[in-house]
């Protein structure tokens, strides 16, 4: 039964009571505006005086009733870290094909990381001015009122697919381009279409089951480089996942939590991606994917389905979300489908932007409380140094028995023999463990 939507008087207030729940509770160290300062601590003064407010309160407004284009995103982008440069970093890990820098705000207070990107699918707008709206409010709170939100460093990705997302406001028929615009290797020929073409699906491109992703019944990965969920011509291909496993690998140690904003569908869920398993991790993080749909019905009536993404959604390998999760060992790994459920489909009119964006706000706030009170970096450090090594044997290991089982006679091979160059390498990924997991039991 559909649930009668709440007058806006009471989904203000219940907007306001999850903010005021994050607020709740003393925190010290930290960094705010040079200075050294909890709820009551000394230091400079971080009640956001009336210039702050109203610094921010633009800042959000620019943000509300249109979707930006790529130049106005890093613009606003290079203000948010000037105007909040106490605590605000932009940092650009890498560069895209056509030279845009790939940005990551990071507002930073010596705390566990939280991921969270939006922009991965070129036509999905709404992600992208969902991201920069809780940016703005991320900030805000943080500069006006050290809380439960600065008890975690924020991570931010508001456009990871900088060039495809570009190329959808360059002409109409460009709008529901899904790719990047990769042609590292030229432009790649499809038989099936008897064309030429360029770009790969990013969220098909990361180096996770990368090799098993042949087609079949439910999974919709492609190796027809005209299909626009192309995988590319190899695991992680393209600039943007290249550089993003790099930075997470990084940041392994500390990340406690990844949130990726998509559209559209209406769901938010938990892993895995590439098959459903039914598993520890599904039922840990189960009552947080619940507890956000539940906030958002309460909050203006909408319907947010919960669950797996290979059990509400769809089947699809060479994710984000499971590469984070398999090579980090991270529990708290999340898929955002926003808005809506068909009818407008990827060109959601100008007048959903903001309520849109205040539903991913809210939908942020229910997890990250959640994460917060289950996550603990310290006693996992180590072992995600291991694990993190461990992770990439095996990612090598089924990519050349999957190969090898393809391509050679296996009564009469010897990889010592064949192949001298896997062998050391492998033999040096063993000793390398080794020596890890020696260093762990002395020095834990």
């Amino acid at each position: 039964m559909k649930h009668q939507k709440l007058s806006s008087r009471r989904r203000k207030n219940r907007f306001r009571k999850r903010e005021d729940s994050l607020n709740d509770g003393p925190v010290n160290n930290v960094n705010v505006e040079n200075g050294v300062s909890g709820r009551n601590g000394s230091g400079n003064d971080t009640g956001g005086g009336n210039d702050d407010d109203d610094v921010t309160e633009e800042l959000i407004n620019r943000l509300l009733g249109f979707y930006p284009t790529w130049p106005e995103i890093e613009g606003w982008l290079l203000e948010v870290a000037q105007s909040f440069s106490s605590f605000v970093k932009l940092e650009s890990i890498g560069k895209t094909f056509e030279g845009r820098d790939l940005y990551v705000l990071k507002v930073d207070v010596e705390r566990p990381v939280m991921w969270l990107d939006g922009g991965v699918h070129a036509r999905e707008w709404i992600s992208v001015s969902s991201v920069l709206y809780i940016v703005a409010q991320v900030c805000f709170k943080i500069h006006a009122q050290p809380s439960n939100l600065a008890v975690i460093q924020w991570h931010i990705m508001p456009a990871v697919n900088a060039d495809g997302y570009a190329y959808t406001f360059t002409k109409t028929s460009a709008r529901l381009w899904r790719k990047n615009r990769g042609r590292q290797d030229g432009l790649r020929y499809s038989a099936k279409h008897n064309m030429w073409c360029q770009g790969a699906d990013i969220n098909r491109n990361f180096d996770f089951m990368w090799s098993n992703s042949t087609p079949h019944s439910g999974d919709l990965t492609s190796i027809d480089p005209c299909e626009e969920t192309f995988k590319g011509p190899h695991a992680a291909s393209e600039n943007e996942t290249m550089a993003l496993q790099s930075y997470w690998l990084r940041h392994a140690d500390v990340i406690g939590g990844y949130v990726t904003l998509h559209s559209f569908g209406q769901q938010i869920m938990n892993r895995w991606s590439y098959a459903f398993i039914n598993d520890t991790d599904y039922y840990k993080t189960r009552p947080a994917i619940k507890g956000a749909a539940e906030e958002i019905r309460m909050f203006n009536g909408e319907e947010y389905a919960y669950g797996a993404v290979s059990e509400i959604l769809y089947s699809f390998t060479g994710g984000s979300g499971d590469w984070i999760r398999f090579n980090l060992n991270l529990t708290h790994v999340f898929d955002i489908e926003l808005r809506d459920k068909g009818r407008y489909g990827f060109v959601l009119p100008l007048k959903f932007v903001h309520p849109v964006a205040e539903e991913a706000w809210l939908i942020f706030q229910v997890l990250t409380s959640n994460i917060l009170k289950n996550i603990n970096l310290e006693s996992r450090k180590y072992y995600k140094t291991v694990q993190k090594q461990v992770a990439r044997v095996k990612c090598f290991a089924a990519d050349f028995n999957e190969t090898l089982l393809q391509t050679t006679d296996f009564s009469s091979v010897s990889i010592a023999t064949n192949f001298p160059s896997i062998a050391t390498t492998l033999t040096n990924a063993k000793m390398l463990l080794t020596m890890l997991i020696i260093l762990n039991l002395f020095f834990p």
